[in-house]
């Protein structure tokens, strides 16, 4: 498995006037500046992507997912064990931070996030999540979504493959990106955590997004992929970022981008 990894990210607000999505990326321990792009890991290095969007109102939403970026960073780099152990450790951690913030702060009362954890060392990828937020990987020119979708969406698409809701109406249906699962500081009710690592092979691309990406179809991102992947990481994410703003969508909501590619 590949030791070096071409690397960036960034975020806009959309049509907000506030931020309530954090990401950060660390290779054991050190923080990545946004204008690193290649890192280079050691022998028992390992490379941490982490993104949270946040809900509960501005601040709220803002506190949440920093608090929980944060918290999970630090308890994953404490503790020691498998690496998979160390993710849902680390998940549990930052969870319990938020109920920890809320208890001391009521003004806080209602604030969450979703929350995807990417780990990259000498066995491969692993991640962990809770939410909506996306991890895609672009291969072969396609691009898959890896994770699960913790929001509404995926049952209502089940009723209409069942017969029993129309198309239209799932696509429009109030309650479409509301979440099932989020980290709130109370019991998380769905978390996804794969445990075997996966093997990135080369001219792969992993995306961690928000899902404000959701402005730009699959095809569109693909699009955009295919054309800068040559120019590295932050052209990617400059481009995917640059597109979601031209789609002017009204109700544009923040969007935040890790792109990764292994360098082999």
């Amino acid at each position: 498995m590949t030791s070096k990894y071409d690397v960036a990210y960034n975020a806009i607000q959309g049509a907000r006037d506030y931020q309530e999505d954090f990401c950060d990326v660390t290779v054991t321990g050190e923080p990545v500046s946004r204008a690193d792009d290649i890192i280079q890991l050691g022998d028992s290095g390992e490379l941490l992507a982490v993104l949270a969007d946040g809900m509960g109102g501005h601040v709220g939403g803002a506190e949440a997912s920093a608090l929980a970026c944060r918290s999970f960073i630090a308890a994953f780099e404490g503790t020691s064990g498998l690496p998979q152990e160390r993710m849902a450790a680390a998940l549990a951690a930052c969870n319990h931070a938020i109920a920890e913030r809320i208890q001391n702060h009521s003004s806080l009362e209602g604030m969450g996030c979703t929350f995807l954890g990417v780990l990259f060392d000498s066995s491969g990828m692993r991640w962990i999540s809770v939410g909506d937020s996306i991890l895609y990987i672009f291969r072969d020119n396609l691009l898959w979504q890896l994770n699960e979708d913790h929001s509404m969406a995926p049952v209502l698409d089940k009723l209409v493959e069942q017969g029993k809701m129309d198309r239209e109406e799932a696509e429009k249906h109030p309650q479409r990106h509301h979440l099932r699962s989020a980290l709130t500081g109370t019991q998380i009710d769905l978390i996804q955590l794969r445990d075997q690592a996966m093997l990135l092979q080369e001219q792969d691309w992993i995306l961690v997004a928000s899902d404000g990406i959701q402005t730009l179809e699959p095809r569109e991102i693909e699009k955009i992929v295919e054309e800068h992947r040559q120019s590295g990481s932050r052209q990617v994410v400059a481009a995917i970022l640059e597109a979601v703003e031209a789609a002017r969508e009204p109700y544009q909501d923040n969007t935040s981008v890790i792109a990764i590619t292994p360098v082999l």
